[in-house]
């Protein structure tokens, strides 16, 4: 007979914290975090943090890492989501860390963490925004913030990324609308794969049997499941409630 899922869940957090922790020293100049992880958790959760500190590398030998292109938000997303997982369901926590206000300062906020999870191959994570964003952020941008998300996700964001197909579902519904200039476009235009994102939405926007609304589940990485909550989350923009200053993003991975 296995352990109930209480008694599995604190089994896996006392080897946890008991696995010894590291320190990880996240951004740059004034814009820096220093943050304590136990060892345990990163081999649970992210083989490439944990590989870090594995063997005979230097930040395995000193338990000592920097990360000065990552967001100090974001990795305390992260860090926040990566404890929570092994006692109750992450997606409670994200959803308290995300919610509030639909201001463009929480919005940057899950742009960063999306980027991130994408980055140390998160996709739960990664996911679990995703969803918060359709139940929380379900509004229209105003495209100057939609520009320079964009711009941000295009240059922080491999192919595979799932929240390029939903940026690129947002501009296609932008296209359609006639809601834009030859300009605007400058912020994906020169990312030939993000470009054909946005040419595949537009596609499926403009197919009479494409009425459906789409889902949080649409833009998970996971393969199509029934029992996915994100199938419960269907896109219908609300007027925006904003009209804080965009934060400036802290890097870009790659130049356009």
């Amino acid at each position: 007979m296995g352990m109930a899922p209480s008694l599995l869940k604190l089994d896996r957090f006392t080897d946890a914290i008991t696995s010894g922790s590291v320190q990880i020293t996240v951004g740059k100049d004034d814009n820096q975090k220093i943050f304590s992880i136990h060892r345990g958790l990163l081999s649970q959760e992210t083989s490439a943090l944990e590989k870090m500190f594995s063997g005979y590398f230097k930040e395995g030998i000193d338990g000592e890492a920097t990360l000065p292109n990552d967001s100090p938000k974001a990795f305390e997303v992260f860090s926040t989501w990566l404890y929570v997982s092994v006692i109750t369901h992450p997606s409670y926590i994200i959803r308290e860390l995300f919610s509030g206000k639909q201001t463009r300062e929480v919005r940057w906020k899950m742009v960063e963490t999306i980027a991130f999870a994408d980055k140390y191959c998160l996709d739960k994570l990664g996911d679990m925004v995703i969803s918060v964003w359709f139940k929380y952020q379900m509004v229209a941008l105003p495209l100057e913030e939609l520009k320079e998300i964009t711009s941000y996700i295009v240059a922080n964001s491999s192919p595979r990324c799932k929240a390029r197909d939903f940026f690129a579902f947002i501009w296609a519904t932008e296209v359609i609308a006639d809601d834009y200039s030859y300009d605007d476009l400058d912020s994906f235009i020169t990312d030939p794969e993000f470009a054909k994102d946005v040419i595949r939405e537009l596609a499926f926007l403009t197919f009479p049997e494409s009425k459906e609304l789409r889902t949080a589940c649409n833009f998970h990485h996971h393969d199509e499941s029934p029992y996915c909550c994100g199938l419960k989350l269907k896109w219908e923009v609300q007027p925006v409630d904003s009209d804080d200053s965009t934060p400036t993003p802290i890097k870009k991975r790659k130049s356009n």
